[in-house]
């Protein structure tokens, strides 16, 4: 497994949260995208998986920060900036 052999690279980590994602452990992912971001925190596809799960879960502030952080990391992000305005329309 490529993790047992690189467990700093970031990819990897990313590659597996988003298979945990896809199987619908939101948990699991949420712990790799967290690794992710530990080795690599301008990593900004795990910032925009990330805003995702927290979008599912109705969690608009950290869907908006995850989405306002991969903005600061790449300004013309249109995944990004969509994220954000979903994360806005869950607010009360």
């Amino acid at each position: 497994m490529l993790l047992r052999a690189r467990p700093k690279f970031s990819e990897a980590w990313h590659k597996r949260a988003t298979l945990h994602y896809m199987r619908e452990d939101d948990a699991e992912s949420v712990h790799d995208l967290h690794r992710t971001l530990e080795l690599e925190p301008r990593h900004f596809p795990a910032l925009l998986s990330f805003g995702e799960i927290c979008l599912t879960q109705r969690e608009s502030a950290g869907a908006a920060l995850a989405f306002r952080t991969a903005l600061r990391i790449h300004p013309r992000l249109e995944a990004a900036r969509t994220g954000l305005e979903r994360a806005a329309a869950l607010e009360p």
